[in-house]
């Protein structure tokens, strides 16, 4: 379409949406904004084929850009896809018109946020943020010699370094995945084992937060339930002893990720169950000094929700097994001092279904299983009176991190892999059947992760 002349559009609408991308409107005069100018684009990379606004004049105004999505998984750009082309001679002509995208001021297409940058008196659609580049160290001055050497060849100019731009979602479905392999996490010391038959009730609530992918602000608050109970016990030689128990939770984990580019936030929940059995060994029993052996496994199960204000709701389910071996040796050097090392590993394994999101990606999980290990030291002092107070000292290491793949794009949150714990507790014994254990923990680590967790579990002996 061409306009020979000017064209005004201050309060109502130019429409190029047809549903096929690739027309051209160009105004052979003065172009002026305040309205509304609606297009056609595929959102792909730099080659996407989209609608285009030519101006041949001079040019003002405000003009809020609304794009529709034909077709396109996403990708990384690094010029963008123009939409608005300043095709007079900038000599000649002034420039000033402005344009927007309407609304939040983001097309969303698979995992990435699309913009509208102006480059040169054109405008894109971009979904990367250019980091201009630091310029180059000045020349040298040449020494005063009498015949001066000629100034050295100057640095080549620097590339800009470009930014994919996530959507907000990304980080939820990032954050969701974590929550369900941590969830029903555990130690010796928090199921039933011990002497006698015991029932144990443990509740976790946590606050954890971190930055994902360099980009995307991450905030999860945890809460779990878990119920474990002594099945057998035996003797193992001499005066060693061995239990095997069953345990079953409920975790209900919300969050929400924001983007530090965009602004935009994306709200995350996810609420599941597990079951399964854990064994424990004692070379002398579990309150004497000597080496022990602590397993459990759980097959655990969530519904998955993760929103965004323009974008909709994605709901999806994940499943898996998780398991732990952990051994450790308790030392007793007296005055009712315990000290214990102990390692730990845990494997990982509940991941997500594939499932396509509200805007029509295909999201899957890249990364399958993950081994996570712990070193730690736990100490106490068993008074005379009826409370023991307790400290742990952990270190964590994670080899990798959470993946999940969108329209072929694989996005990881970068997360910390090694971090460090610091918990402190009490433990009463209410009776000689029953007994409460509380404990706050706190661990930090780096690309700003910092958590928060409480403790509160009850054991019951019969």
């Amino acid at each position: 379409v061409t306009v020979n002349g000017n064209l005004t559009n201050t309060s109502g609408a130019v429409s190029l949406q047809n549903g096929v991308a690739g027309d051209t409107l160009t105004v052979n005069g003065d172009y002026t904004g305040g309205g509304t100018l609606l297009l056609d684009s595929e959102l792909n990379g730099d080659d996407s084929v989209s609608d285009q606004l030519v101006m041949n004049g001079n040019t003002a105004g405000n003009t809020t850009v609304v794009v529709n999505s034909i077709t396109g998984i996403g990708e990384p750009t690094s010029t963008g896809i123009k939409v608005v082309d300043f095709a007079a001679d900038p000599t000649q002509f002034q420039n000033n018109a402005q344009f927007s995208l309407a609304g939040s001021g983001y097309v969303n297409m698979g995992a990435y946020d699309y913009t509208l940058v102006e480059d040169n008196n054109d405008w894109y659609l971009r979904s990367q943020e250019v980091t201009p580049p630091s310029p180059p160290d000045p020349d040298p001055t040449p020494d005063p010699d009498p015949t001066p050497d000629p100034d050295p060849t100057p640095d080549p100019e620097p590339t800009p370094a470009y930014q994919p731009v996530l959507n907000a979602k990304v980080g939820g479905y990032l954050n969701n995945l974590r929550a369900a392999n941590q969830a029903f996490m555990m130690e010796r010391r928090d199921h039933a084992g011990g002497d006698g038959q015991t029932l144990n009730l443990r509740v976790i609530g946590g606050d954890y937060h971190y930055t994902a992918a360099g980009q995307l602000a991450q905030h999860e608050d945890t809460s779990t339930v878990q119920l474990s109970g002594d099945l057998f016990s035996g003797r193992w030689g001499t005066d060693g002893e061995w239990m095997l128990g069953i345990v079953g939770g409920y975790s209900d984990n919300q969050g929400d990720s924001r983007s530090n580019m965009t602004g935009t936030r994306a709200d995350n929940q996810n609420h599941g169950y597990a079951v399964g059995l854990t064994s424990s060994w004692f070379q002398h029993g579990n309150q004497k000094q000597g080496a022990w052996l602590d397993s459990w496994l759980q097959y655990a199960w969530f519904s998955n929700d993760v929103s965004e204000q323009e974008d909709g709701t994605d709901h999806y389910h994940s499943s898996g097994i998780i398991a732990s071996l952990e051994a450790g040796y308790q030392w007793l050097p007296g005055r009712g001092v315990v000290i214990e090392p102990q390692a730990q590993v845990i494997y990982q394994g509940v991941q997500q279904d594939d499932f396509t999101a509200a805007n029509r990606a295909r999201v899957s999980q890249s990364q399958g299983d993950d081994i996570q290990t712990r070193l730690g030291l736990h100490s106490e002092w068993r008074t005379a009176v009826h409370v023991i107070p307790t400290l742990d000292l952990n270190y964590y290491h994670d080899p990798h991190s959470t993946e999940i793949e969108e329209d072929g794009s694989t996005i990881s949150d970068d997360a910390v892999k090694q971090r460090g714990e610091i918990k402190v507790g009490v433990t009463g014994n209410i009776s000689q059947r029953v007994s409460l254990r509380g404990s706050v923990a706190w661990q930090k680590g780096s690309d700003d992760f910092a958590q928060t967790a409480g403790f509160l579990s009850m054991t019951v002996k019969w």
